[in-house]
């Protein structure tokens, strides 16, 4: 990933830079594992399950929820009371949500 420089040093003060990411995605990306760890909780509510009772959970194969497990899986895990978390093509499990992720649904399950 490269930088830009927008606004060279000088143009407004000569000695104050500030630093500014261009990430977009990344924000958006945050906020879809956000999203999965609201809905996988709401399924384990649901389901009835404790803080004692521990999942692994699949999620449905998209280049979005990639992206998500790839850069939050411990978090993921940790959020939901998970051993693990796989991504695939169809969600098998027997308790089974959808959850938007941005423009799209995906289906999870435990």
């Amino acid at each position: 990933m490269g930088a830009a420089i927008v606004d060279p040093a000088g143009e407004y003060y000569d000695d104050y830079y500030a630093v500014f990411f261009l990430d977009p995605d990344g924000l958006k990306l945050e906020g879809m594992k956000r999203e999965l760890i609201r809905a996988v909780n709401n399924l384990r509510k649901a389901a009835k399950l404790t803080i004692q009772d521990t999942i692994a959970w699949e999620l449905q194969r998209t280049p979005a929820t990639e992206k998500v497990v790839e850069a939050w899986r411990g978090e993921l895990l940790t959020a939901t009371l998970a051993t693990a978390v796989t991504l695939v093509n169809a969600v098998q499990a027997g308790t089974k949500g959808i959850v938007k992720l941005g423009e799209e649904e995906v289906g999870f399950g435990f």
